[in-house]
């Protein structure tokens, strides 16, 4: 699962409380990714493209959907352990490095 501030969001909004204590054991339920309403997760495998990866955060974006993080694993499945993680952030600087050289 994915511990975002959506999550949490909804975790209060369905009557949790935020305490000094709180345990992710207690917020579980929010976590797993179909669980997040407005955020969207993808993977790919290790040897994906950087190319790969900025289509697929245009493919989301040209649907009106944010494209939260892309998790990286061997071969790009949800049930592989996650090896690496790319945000926006990591495209735009790609694509800044690349208009530079």
């Amino acid at each position: 699962g994915v511990l975002s501030p959506n999550a949490i969001l909804v975790f209060l909004s369905r009557g949790g409380v935020f305490h000094e204590g709180l345990r992710l054991k207690e917020i579980q339920d929010y976590l797993p990714i179909e669980k997040h309403i407005c955020e969207h997760y993808a993977f790919l495998p290790r040897l994906a493209t950087e190319e790969e990866a900025s289509a697929l955060y245009h493919d989301f974006y040209q649907k009106g959907k944010k494209l939260a993080m892309v998790f990286v694993t061997e071969h790009g499945l949800p049930e592989e352990a996650v090896i690496g993680i790319l945000t926006a952030y990591d495209i735009v600087h790609w694509i800044s490095d690349y208009e530079e050289d």
